[in-house]
Formats: structure tokens, C-alpha cells, sequence
């Protein structure tokens, strides 16, 4: 099945907690379901620094068909 087009832009969780005024652990619960319903992707950000690598979590502009089995 073909993945659906990904949005260009991506953000952090603690990003999307700042913008939408929400507890970061509210957004990575939310983040985890809409990943795992394949509605967003996450982005490996590249290291600029040491540490693990900060992830980014991308939308899709729509929902994959499920249509299909």
C-alpha cells in the first residue's frame, strides 16, 4: 500500500506543546496515537550535538486508505 505524502514541515513535541499551551506528556500521548493510527511519521533530526538525537513528528496531508487488507 502506498504511504500518503508527508508534510514538509515537521516539529519537536516540546514545540507542538508550546504552541497548543499543553503538557508535553499530553502531546508525545497524542503524538504516539496518531503514529500509530498512520495519520503523522516520525523525523530522525540530524545531531548537533551530543546525545540522542532529538526526534520531529510530520503529518500526513491525509489518511492512508484502509480500504484495502
Amino acid at each position: 500500500m502506498p504511504q500518503p505524502e508527508a508534510s514538509r514541515t515537521a516539529a519537536t513535541a516540546v514545540e507542538l506543546a508550546d504552541r497548543l499551551d499543553l503538557q508535553l506528556s499530553t502531546i508525545r500521548f497524542h503524538l504516539k496515537e496518531l503514529i500509530r493510527a498512520a495519520l503523522s511519521e516520525v523525523v530522525q533530526n540530524a545531531p548537533h550535538r551530543r546525545g540522542r538525537p532529538q526526534l520531529s513528528y510530520r503529518a500526513f496531508h491525509q489518511a492512508p486508505d484502509r480500504s484495502q487488507p
